[in-house]
C-alpha cells in the first residue's frame, strides 16, 4: 500500500537551512523517511499546540508508518485525533489510522473508515489516495461477500470504485458456489460501466459461470446486529449458526448462510430482502425477530416468493403467519395466551365474572382486549378493566375504583333477593363499612403484565387494598422474580406461557450443552431467543432435507408436531404455533396445570 505523503501539501515555508521543517521535507523528498523523523519529533512536541505543530505531527505519523513504526504511528495518530477534532491535518491523519488498522488485520474496519473519509474529506490529495487505498485491499481478495455488500451499502460517489467492489463480490460469490449472486454482480458491472475495463472483466466471468445453474442454495437470516437490539439479535444469530453446523455436519449438504442486519427496522429489513432474494438462490429465512418486520416481509414475501418459507422465530403478533402458507411462527402470539387463560379459568376454575388490572402499554392493550373477547365469546363477563402506570407506588385510586364498581353490583344483588324497592339503596355508613374493612371479590383478576416482578407488585397491591379472586397472568409472569417478589401472595395464582420449564430435560439440555460448547461456554439466554432461532432453521432443515428442497414450506407443515428446545411446535393451519401451557404456583414453585385442577 502506497504512502500518503503529499509533497505539495507540505511545502517548505522557510529558507533557512537548519529550520527542521526544511530539513524534514527535503529528507522526505529524497526518499529518506528516517532522517526526516527527529526534526519533525522536535517540531511535534515543541509546537504541538499550534498549526505548525500539527502539520509536523501529521507528516511525522506518515514518515512512522512508511519506515513500519507502526506502534509508534497508532499511539501518535490516536493521540492527535483525541486532542484535535478539528485539526486542518484531521483526515490526513484519519486515513493513516485506517491504513493502519488494515495493515494489522482488522481490514473490514479499515475499509469502513477509508470509505467515511472519501465521502467527507474535501482534500482532493486525500480523497484520491483513500481510493486508491480501497482499490488495492478490494482487489486482494481479503474481503468476504458480506463485507463487500456493506461496504456497498454506503453509496459511495465513485462508479469505478463500485465498480470494482462489486465485481470483486461476483468474484467472491463465484468461489462459494452461489453462480446465482455472482451473475447478478458480473450483470449489473457490465450495465453500469460499458466499454470499460471492469465490464470486460465481468463479461468473462459470466462466461464462466454458463451452464452452472444457481449454485448452492442459501438460508437468508435477519436480525438486529447494531442499535438497542443488537445483544438479542446476536443470540439469534448463534442459535442459527448452531443449528446449521450441526446440519452440515451430519447430513454433507451444503447451505450456505446469509446474515443481514436489518437493525430492527423494517423499511430496511424489506428492502435487503428484495434485493437479495432478486440476486440470490434464497430457500429460507429465519427471521426478521421484531414483529413490525416480520410482518412486512412476511406480506411481501407470500405474495412475491410463495415457495421460500419464513419462520419467525420470536415475533408475538398474530396474523403473521396467515399472510401465507409459507410464513410460520414459533413463537406463541401474545393474544393466543390471553385466551388461552381465560378460557382455562373458565372452563377449569368456573369462573365467569372478572377484572383486569392493565398497564397502560401497547401489550396492556392488546392482552386486555383478547381476554374480554375470549371472556364474553364463552358467556363471561368483565366486570371492570383498570389500567396502572407501571413503576408506581400507590395504587389506592385504581384499587378503590375497582372495589366500588363490585361493591355496587354486589349490593344490587343482595336488594334484589330481599326484595327492595330501591335496587341502589346503599346506606352511606354501610357503604363505607365495606369500602374500609371488607375484602370485595371477583371470581379472577387477570393482570395483564409483561413483566415478573411488576406482577407480583401488582399480587401485592391487590392483597394490601382488599380486592380478593383467583389471580390469572401470561408468559410475562414466568420468571423467579415471581415467587421472589410474590411469595405467598401469588400461590394459587394461575397463568398461561409457551413452554413450560425444561431446564431438566433431555432435549434443552443437549442444546444448553452444544450452546455452551460453540459459544465459549455462554448458556442460552432467558428470553429464549437463541434457542427459538436453533428451533426455527431446525424445523426448516429438517423440512428442506425430507423434501429434496421442492416445496418446503408443505413440509414444514407435514411436520406437525415439533420437538424442540423448550418443548414442542404445534402449527395450527395458518402456520403459527399454538402449544401453550398453563402454570399454577404451589408451594413457591411453578407446577404444570395443563390439566383442570382437583376442586
Amino acid at each position: 500500500m502506497s504512502i500518503l505523503i503529499g509533497h505539495a501539501t507540505f511545502a517548505a515555508t522557510a529558507p533557512s537551512l537548519n529550520d527542521p521543517w526544511l530539513q524534514a521535507t527535503k529528507a522526505v523528498q529524497a526518499g529518506k523517511f528516517s532522517e526526516a523523523m527527529d526534526p519533525l519529533d522536535g517540531l511535534s512536541k515543541r509546537a504541538w499546540g499550534t498549526p505548525a505543530g500539527e502539520k509536523a505531527t501529521a507528516l511525522l505519523i506518515e514518515c512512522q508508518m512508511q519506515t513500519k513504526a507502526f506502534k509508534k504511528a497508532h499511539a501518535l495518530a490516536k493521540r492527535f485525533l483525541e486532542s484535535k477534532p478539528a485539526s486542518l491535518y484531521r483526515d490526513r491523519v484519519e486515513t493513516v489510522e485506517a491504513m493502519l488498522r488494515i495493515q494489522e488485520g482488522q481490514v473490514f474496519q479499515g475499509m469502513q473508515d477509508l470509505a467515511r473519509i472519501y465521502a467527507y474529506s474535501r482534500n482532493s490529495f486525500i480523497k484520491a489516495k483513500a481510493k486508491e487505498s480501497m482499490l488495492q485491499v478490494v482487489v486482494a481478495s481479503v474481503l468476504t461477500s458480506d463485507e463487500l455488500g456493506s461496504l456497498l451499502e454506503l453509496g459511495l460517489s465513485d462508479s469505478e470504485l463500485n465498480a470494482y467492489m462489486l465485481f470483486q463480490r461476483g468474484r467472491e460469490f463465484q468461489s462459494e458456489g452461489r453462480y446465482k449472486a455472482a451473475r447478478s454482480c458480473y450483470s449489473k458491472v457490465q450495465n453500469d460501466n460499458p466499454k470499460t475495463t471492469i465490464a470486460d472483466a465481468a463479461g468473462k466471468g459470466l462466461s464462466a459461470l454458463e451452464g452452472r445453474g444457481n449454485g448452492i442454495p442459501t438460508l437468508l437470516v435477519l436480525a438486529p446486529l447494531s442499535g438497542d437490539l443488537a445483544d438479542f439479535g446476536g443470540r439469534m444469530i448463534q442459535g442459527v449458526v448452531l443449528a446449521h453446523e450441526e446440519f452440515v455436519k451430519a447430513n454433507g449438504k451444503k447451505v450456505l448462510l446469509q446474515i443481514i442486519d436489518d437493525q430492527a427496522d423494517p423499511v430496511r429489513a424489506i428492502h435487503k430482502v428484495r434485493d437479495i432474494v432478486a440476486a440470490d438462490e434464497i430457500v429460507g429465512i429465519i427471521g426478521p425477530m421484531m414483529s413490525s418486520g416480520a410482518t412486512v416481509v412476511a406480506a411481501w414475501l407470500a405474495k412475491s416468493y410463495p415457495q421460500i418459507p419464513m419462520l419467525t422465530p420470536t415475533a408475538t403478533d398474530e396474523g403473521i403467519s396467515s399472510l401465507g402458507p409459507n410464513i410460520f411462527q414459533l413463537n406463541v402470539p401474545n393474544s393466543f395466551l390471553a385466551r388461552s387463560i381465560a378460557e382455562y379459568a373458565m372452563r377449569c376454575l368456573k369462573a365467569s365474572e372478572f377484572a383486569i388490572l392493565s398497564p397502560t402499554s401497547e401489550y396492556g392493550r392488546i392482552m386486555s382486549k383478547e381476554f374480554t373477547d375470549a371472556v364474553e365469546a364463552k358467556g363471561g363477563k368483565v366486570l371492570a378493566i383498570q389500567q396502572y402506570q407501571e413503576g408506581n407506588t400507590d395504587f389506592r385510586t385504581e384499587f378503590s375504583r375497582l372495589r366500588a364498581g363490585k361493591l355496587s353490583l354486589d349490593n344490587r344483588r343482595r336488594n334484589i333477593i330481599k326484595g327492595s324497592e330501591s335496587l341502589d339503596a346503599f346506606s352511606p355508613r354501610d357503604r363505607k363499612s365495606y369500602m374500609d374493612d371488607s375484602l370485595i371479590s371477583f371470581d379472577a383478576v387477570f393482570i395483564a403484565s409483561s413483566d415478573a416482578a411488576d406482577a407480583a407488585a401488582m399480587a401485592s397491591h391487590a392483597a394490601f387494598n382488599k380486592l380478593g379472586g383467583v389471580l390469572l397472568g401470561s408468559s410475562g409472569w414466568y420468571d423467579r422474580a415471581l415467587l421472589s417478589d410474590g411469595k405467598r401472595l401469588v400461590e394459587g395464582a394461575y397463568f398461561s406461557a409457551p413452554f413450560a420449564d425444561v431446564a431438566g430435560e433431555e432435549p434443552y439440555q443437549r442444546f444448553a450443552k452444544a450452546f455452551a460448547a460453540r459459544w465459549d461456554n455462554r448458556q442460552p439466554d432467558k428470553e429464549r431467543v437463541s434457542g427459538l432461532s436453533y428451533d426455527a432453521a431446525r424445523v426448516f432443515f429438517n423440512a428442506w432435507l425430507k423434501s429434496n428442497g421442492q416445496n418446503v414450506p408443505q413440509a414444514i407443515v407435514q411436520q406437525k408436531t415439533v420437538n424442540g428446545v423448550y418443548g414442542t411446535y404445534t402449527f395450527d393451519s395458518m402456520g403459527a404455533n399454538n402449544s401453550v401451557h398453563v402454570l399454577t404456583v404451589q408451594k413457591n414453585r411453578f407446577v404444570l396445570s395443563d390439566s383442570c385442577p382437583a376442586k
